[in-house]
This record gives C-alpha cells, structure tokens and sequence, in this order.
C-alpha cells in the first residue's frame, strides 16, 4: 500500500525511508493501545497547557477545519451542516439542547473521516470493496472517539447513524424508520444536501433547486417524511447563510495567508 501511494498520499523520500527502516527492522509493530498513548502524549507538545481562551465554537471550528481539510474537496462542509441542521430544528420546534446538539454534531459530524485514505477521499472512479469498506466504517469509528471523551459523548448519535435510511438499507446498523435517532436524521438530510451541493473528486456540484428536488424525491425512502418536509421549508436566508460560511473562509485565508507564511 505505501508503494503503491508514492506521489498520491506520500513523498518518494519519506517512502525509501520508511521502507528502509521497515525492512531493516526499526519499525516497531502496531497496537492500539501503544498507539493511543503516543498520539495522548504527542498531543501535550501540540496543544497549549489551557484551552480555556477559545469559545467552544472556536474550539468545533479548529476541529472541524481540520477534518474537512482531509479532503480537499468539502471545505466548510462541517460548519455549513451544523448551519442547516439548526435551520432544520427551528422548523421542527425542537428545544434548546437539542438545537446546541445539532450545532456541535455538525462540526463533528465527520470526526471518523481522519481514518480514511486520502486516496479513498479523492478517487475518482468507484470504489472498491475494500474502499468502500473505510467510507462504512467512518460513522462508527467517529462515534467511538466521540464516545470515548466525556464531554461530547452526547454527540456520538449523529455520528453514528446518520448514514441510515428510513428504507433500512443504510449503515452502520440498518436502522429503519423511527428506529433512526432524530438527531441524526437532521444531519442526515443536512450532510446529504450539502454533499450535493459540494464539487467532488467524481462529479461537479448540484444546484441548489436540483439538490431540494431529490430531497424530496427521496423523502420516505432515504430521509424521514417529517424531516425532509421540514428541510424543504428552511428559508432562503439559512441557505445563505450556509453559503457564506464558504465565501468566509475563503476570504480569511487570504487575509492570513501571508501572515502565516512570515512565521
């Protein structure tokens, strides 16, 4: 696999050097436990003594910036889910907590996705089985992070099931109907629009009347009636505002740019 990712995923130098060092027997073997413990302990070189100068929305933001710049292709996409998903709760009438909930999912939603291949991401024509395999196991392997950090582990729902469908052919589980949390039918309906909307690797990006049309095409097969109908009525301005976000970044990373690289 690290031969065969020369050029895509890895520099031809630090692919000798790995193999060299592999082959002469300097790489130690993998465990999960070891492992863990190694990324907690490189973590304390990274993140500073406290934490408690960031908002927790500057926190999601750092978080979720760097999960969606695993794939170049879905910038922003976290934040713009978290914007429709709270879009969706207003239209429902659901409570504060849940609406807070929907927000942080948002960010987080693809938190598994740091686990999948770069060249999985990015690939441009259909998946293999065992590709295929790393985009089903990224739900439960996000939800196991989220679950494993007390103070998100409200969030592992979302994470979990909102590739379900109301058919029951989606995964992790096959959950059908109102067997599907409504949390992560929110997301669900959310993180299936603006994947639409979003270039990708293998297709352009929909409009935005195209995107709503299969929403609702779809209503009652992939995405809970109730739901969908609800998405359908978000107002313009929450589109918009989604939009923006992109439009946002975008013009940050101008203005910082030179700044970051002077240091």
């Amino acid at each position: 696999m690290i031969e065969r990712s020369v050029g895509t995923e890895f520099g031809s130098e630090v692919e000798k050097t790995y193999l060299s060092l592999e082959r002469g027997g300097d790489v130690p073997g993998y465990d999960v436990t070891s492992f863990r413990h190694k990324i907690l302990r490189a973590t304390e070189h990274v993140l500073p003594d406290e934490l408690s100068p960031l908002s927790s929305d500057q926190l999601l933001g750092i978080v979720s910036n760097l999960i969606d710049a695993k794939d170049p292709y879905t910038g922003s996409h976290s934040c713009r889910v978290a914007v429709l998903a709270v879009a969706v709760a207003d239209q429902l009438g659901l409570d504060e907590h849940m609406k807070v909930t929907l927000w942080a999912g948002g960010y987080l939603h693809d938190l598994g996705k740091l686990g999948v291949p770069l060249r999985v991401l990015t690939k441009k024509s259909k998946l293999t089985e065992e590709e295929f395999a790393y985009i089903r196991a990224h739900p439960s392997d996000g939800a196991e992070i989220l679950e494993s950090i007390p103070t998100l582990q409200h969030l592992t729902t979302g994470a979990r099931y909102r590739h379900e469908r109301w058919d029951g052919s989606g995964y992790p589980e096959g959950l059908s109907g109102g067997h599907i949390p409504m949390v992560a039918q929110t997301m669900a309906v959310c993180d299936a629009y603006d994947a639409m909307t979003s270039r990708r690797a293998y297709r352009d990006a929909r409009a935005h009347a195209p995107a709503m049309a299969e929403i609702a095409r779809c209503s009652g097969v992939h995405f809970g009636p109730t739901v969908a109908e609800a998405f359908l009525s978000v107002p313009e301005e929450a589109f918009e505002g989604a939009r923006a976000v992109e439009l946002e970044r975008k013009a940050t990373y101008k203005r910082e740019r030179p700044q970051r690289q002077a240091v």
